[in-house]
């Protein structure tokens, strides 16, 4: 018996530590910057979820979150799954492109830098943040928006993943 336990032990002193955490969140703030018509967005998510989300809408090769940053598998998906979670939509049904800047990480959570390019006013403007929403049924997703002299905080969670803008 004291065998058993030696190895399990053994193992579990082996295995890389997984965060756990009880509450499932991400916070951003998104400043609009007048002079360059872009929303320079701050995004922290925690890296094990954001991780798994990717990878379970990834239909290829499994994808890690290098706490280097250099990969740029990592960084083309984290980027890829911005385009479909986190975006502005006109009336006319476009969606808003993401120009990723960079990230970091470590095992708690990943911290992403990137731009949304935006002219115009934000008037009947559709936000989407879906950010883990299929994920995680306590997500909520807090964006700290700033646009011109104007600052809203604004929460997104499973039955409310969109929110109409008018600054």
């Amino acid at each position: 018996m004291s065998v058993l336990l030696f190895n399990i032990w053994w193992i579990s002193f082996l295995s890389p530590p997984t965060p756990l955490h009880d509450f499932h969140s991400s916070i951003a703030e998104m400043n609009y910057n007048a002079q360059t018509k872009n929303f320079e967005v701050i995004l922290r998510v925690f890296t094990d979820d954001l991780e798994g989300d990717i990878n379970r809408l990834n239909e290829g090769e499994k994808i890690l979150i290098d706490f280097a940053g250099k990969d740029t598998r990592a960084s083309q998906a984290i980027t890829n799954y911005l385009a479909t979670h986190f975006y502005l939509q006109n009336k006319k049904g476009q969606k808003s492109k993401i120009v990723f800047v960079k990230r970091e990480a470590d095992v708690e959570a990943t911290t992403v830098y990137f731009k949304i390019p935006y002219k115009g006013n934000l008037r009947n403007i559709t936000f989407h943040n879906k950010i883990l929403l299929d994920l995680f049924d306590d997500q909520s997703n807090i964006v700290n928006l700033r646009y011109k002299a104007q600052k809203k905080t604004l929460l997104f969670k499973k039955g409310k993943s969109k929110h109409i803008l008018n600054f």
